[in-house]
């Protein structure tokens, strides 16, 4: 047994994804790598789920890609834009 003054981070809470979302509003037009994947479509997966809004953490203004890096790495890449405001009258 083990003794800790707070709990592990609950991964399948999307503490992870916030913390990203987060780094990633500070840092418009910045991109991150935010997920690695075993297959290509799962990247793929992610990167629709991030771009529709269906991951919590990322919900309007953020952009993803699935990529496969030249050694077969399958990740995914998020970038915050922020949408432009419109003009009130």
């Amino acid at each position: 047994m083990t003794l800790r003054d707070l709990p592990p981070k609950d991964h399948a809470q999307g503490g992870e994804d916030q913390e990203a979302a987060r780094l990633l509003k500070a840092n418009p037009g910045k991109w991150l790598k935010v997920r690695t994947s075993k297959t290509r479509a799962q990247a793929q997966s992610t990167a629709y789920r991030v771009r529709t809004g269906a991951l919590a953490a990322f919900r309007r203004g953020f952009h993803a890609d699935a990529i496969t890096t030249e050694t077969g790495t399958h990740e995914v890449w998020a970038t915050y834009q922020p949408e432009p405001r419109r003009a009130t009258r």
